[in-house]
């Protein structure tokens, strides 16, 4: 249950659907039919790609967030489950084993 639970948020953190606004043009993030307020950091689309702010969709999810910024690596952590995601590479660490991820 936790793995589904922490593969379920990468999926939602890397691939979150967006609901682009036509009017505005503008892209939100929805969290249980509730827009998230990302704090100053727009959602937005390059190239065909929605990106989102991690930090504030995983604290959405009760997730505690860190920053490493020596090894440039996220840390999310929620009960027993910690998730690493080390920037620029395709590989989350959920409780130390690794784990594939597309990007």
């Amino acid at each position: 249950m936790k793995r589904k639970l922490v593969l379920l948020m990468l999926v939602l953190a890397l691939l979150i659907p967006a609901t682009s606004m036509a009017a505005k043009n503008e892209v939100v993030v929805k969290i249980d039919g509730t827009i998230l307020n990302t704090e100053g950091i727009s959602p937005y689309i390059k190239e065909g790609t929605t990106f989102v702010p991690l930090r504030a969709i995983s604290e959405a999810l009760d997730y505690e967030v860190s920053w490493d910024n020596v090894n440039k690596i996220v840390t999310m952590k929620k009960g027993s489950t910690t998730v690493k995601l080390p920037v620029g590479k395709n590989v989350a660490m959920v409780n130390g084993v690794e784990r594939k991820i597309s990007m």
